[in-house]
């Protein structure tokens, strides 16, 4: 059996994460709570596939089995949610992205920029932290000049 285009689907990496729980969650709104459990993990691939070998198919099949599917999908969480926070940071900071390049629209940079604080931001409170990024502090280090090598 393949993969269901009309259902969420992950492949274990975690920087989906997030976006992969609000779309169960949203399919959990809209429909039959008891069969979806079972039809989200055979919607899994790669690592996200592999990690549920070891799945309680009882409780998957109950009506609280598509949460039950979150943690122990949550559970096997490989990577710590502080290091998603620290590439997420580092992605922000350190790569030559964040510059606006020659010649581009400040609605296109504007855009790219609005896309790396919402990775931070989503990782941030992945990590549980209820703080916020300060938008306007991030504005300002895009600005600085970099030295030419």
């Amino acid at each position: 059996m393949g993969i269901n285009p009309k259902l969420p689907t992950w492949d274990g990496s975690w920087s989906g994460w997030a976006s992969y729980k609000l779309q169960v969650e949203l399919e959990l709104d809209s429909t039959h709570k008891v069969s979806l459990g079972p039809r989200l993990v055979r919607n899994l691939t790669g690592r996200a596939w592999e990690s549920v070998t070891e799945i309680d198919r009882a409780k998957l099949k109950q009506e609280t089995g598509v949460g039950y599917m979150l943690e122990f999908l949550e559970s096997k969480r490989g990577k710590p949610k502080i290091d998603l926070l620290g590439d997420a940071l580092s992605q922000y900071f350190q790569q030559s992205s964040v510059f606006r390049k020659d010649g581009e629209t400040w609605g296109d940079y504007e855009a790219r920029h609005d896309h790396l604080v919402r990775d931070v931001s989503k990782a941030l409170k992945n990590t549980g932290s209820s703080g916020t990024i300060p938008i306007g502090d991030l504005w300002l280090v895009p600005f600085e000049s970099v030295p030419e090598a």
